[in-house]
């Protein structure tokens, strides 16, 4: 396949792929499938799914399709190119950051054996309560909430430990990407992490300390079906009236704050 001025070159780097398709006369590319990485290149129509059983938080691999090399004049291709350097920068980025939560988190809660993982999935039902499958007959699932301690905060990621699975062997926490709080607004901001700390209510002057935020800061997290925070909260409030006595007394009621 000719590629006009050799601008586009056929690698792999730093968790991105660019591969030759010469049946079509095109290449394509190949990421994790993360708003970060894949969002430069909804230009080229939707992308295909495919599994990457090596990913770290199970997820899916996208790829996308440049269109016929012959149809890209010199400015497209090296559109494409810098979309991919790009790409590779923030992945990179990405990878980087989550190496330092985990491997800081893993030595803080010691011995306790830390599993990771990403956004808690729950079985989907419908409006008759009844479980939804999908084509291949397994249980369809939803995003649910997080309830937990809030251990790392980054650019890309928010490490939070669940409250529900949490014992003095193990825990279980959460790797979320920020990019699930924020809004575009939010990424026409020049301090990102500013703006991931808006998200979650965090205070950069009280609530951190080095650069690490303070322990015993916990959050409720809800999230969408397309896996987006719907709802964050410090704590939840519930009133509860009081039990009716033989006495006759005044009515009142308790204002009770749970910890979310």
């Amino acid at each position: 396949m000719a590629n006009k001025n050799g601008i586009i070159q056929a690698s792999e780097q730093d968790g991105i792929i660019v591969r030759v398709d010469i049946d079509n006369d095109r290449y394509s590319v190949e990421m994790p499938n993360k708003y970060d990485l894949t969002h430069a290149y909804s230009k080229y129509g939707k992308g295909e799914y495919v599994p990457n059983p090596d990913a770290l938080d199970k997820s899916n691999n996208v790829i996308f399709y440049t269109p016929s090399v012959f149809d890209m004049d010199e400015k497209a291709q090296k559109q494409f190119m810098f979309d991919v350097s790009r790409s590779r920068n923030v992945n990179r980025e990405l990878m980087q950051e989550r190496e330092v939560f985990t491997t800081a988190i893993e030595f803080d809660s010691s011995p306790q054996k830390i599993t990771f993982t990403g956004i808690p999935l729950k079985a989907k039902r419908d409006a008759n309560n009844e479980l939804v499958k999908t084509s291949a007959g397994k249980v369809a699932k939803e995003p649910g909430f997080v309830k937990g301690e809030i251990l790392a905060v980054g650019k890309y990621y928010v490490a939070v430990k669940n409250h529900f699975n949490n014992t003095p062997e193990s825990a279980l926490v959460h790797l979320i990407e920020t990019s699930k709080f924020l809004n575009l607004e939010d990424y026409k901001q020049p301090d990102r992490f500013a703006q991931v700390q808006k998200r979650l209510d965090l205070d950069p002057v009280k609530d951190f300390q080095n650069g690490e935020i303070n322990k015993g800061i916990d959050r409720y997290i809800a999230f969408t079906e397309k896996g987006l925070a719907k709802d964050i909260k410090k704590t939840y409030t519930k009133e509860i009236k009081a039990e009716p006595t033989q006495i006759k007394t005044k009515t009142k009621t308790k204002e009770h704050a749970m910890t979310m």
